[in-house]
């Protein structure tokens, strides 16, 4: 099974059981008020692992679709590859620093929004705004009516995923800073369930269009791209091992 594969799996399934867990802990630990700020500080920690378990691989997908739109350039897959990690780690830097400096009140909202959050959704939004212009770019290189479907695809997810990510920092950072209130449904519940969606979503498109391409159209450099798009991986240079699924 290959890995994109095995992302759709565990992003379909995950989610609901972050989801689940979290209402567990809500009904149970978590139900008689007011709650220790320590208690809350740990239930954040445990969405917050949450939400990145489902945002990192998401961002990989629509990265990995651009990546084999290039048609699995070393120079792109460096880029992306770069762009991805430094995304990773940021924002993952921004999210502890918040977490160290969060209050909480008696109903585990957190008080107080840290100048970190800006980080985080500067980082987010600069990424995907990133990989949208570079699938925006190569629609406007010029392409054939079949091509253009594939390009058209990929950038219609792509704006989808923009959108899904601008919606999670606009709705988050900006009331956050606007209240100095941080509230977790907000910040983590439906976000997780929007990114697991989303995520397969993308996949299930990329499947989608990658069959049609191989079965429909005589072009041995786009049915190279719609094996592409059928069986991308990590870049061969970031892996070891690594082969193609081909249809």
């Amino acid at each position: 099974m290959s890995k994109v594969k095995m992302t759709y799996i565990s992003s379909r399934y995950l989610g609901l059981l972050f989801q689940l867990a979290s209402y567990l802990i809500l009904e149970l630990p978590l139900s008689h008020l007011p709650i220790a700020p320590r208690s809350c500080l740990r239930w954040y920690i445990f969405q917050a692992v949450g939400f990145y378990s489902l945002y990192e691989p998401l961002s990989a997908i629509s990265m990995l679709r651009v990546y084999a739109m290039y048609n699995k350039s070393k120079v792109v897959g460096t880029f992306l590859s770069a762009l991805w990690l430094t995304e990773a780690f940021l924002s993952v830097i921004s999210c502890i620093r918040v977490l160290m400096l969060m209050e909480f009140d008696a109903i585990c909202y957190g008080t107080i929004a840290p100048g970190a959050l800006w980080l985080f959704g500067a980082v987010v939004t600069l990424s995907q705004l990133t990989t949208l212009m570079m699938t925006t770019a190569k629609r406007s290189a010029g392409v054939n009516a079949v091509d253009f479907r594939i390009v058209g695809t990929v950038l219609r997810d792509g704006i989808w995923m923009f959108a899904v990510t601008a919606a999670i920092v606009a709705s988050a950072v900006p009331y956050a800073f606007a209240k100095q209130v941080v509230r977790p449904y907000i910040a983590f519940t439906w976000p997780i369930s929007l990114m697991s969606f989303t995520t397969c979503r993308l996949i299930m498109n990329m499947q989608r269009i990658s069959v049609d391409v191989i079965e429909h159209v005589d072009d041995p450099a786009l049915k190279y791209i719609g094996r592409s798009l059928n069986s991308i991986e990590l870049p061969p240079f970031l892996t070891e091992g690594n082969r193609d699924i081909n249809a």
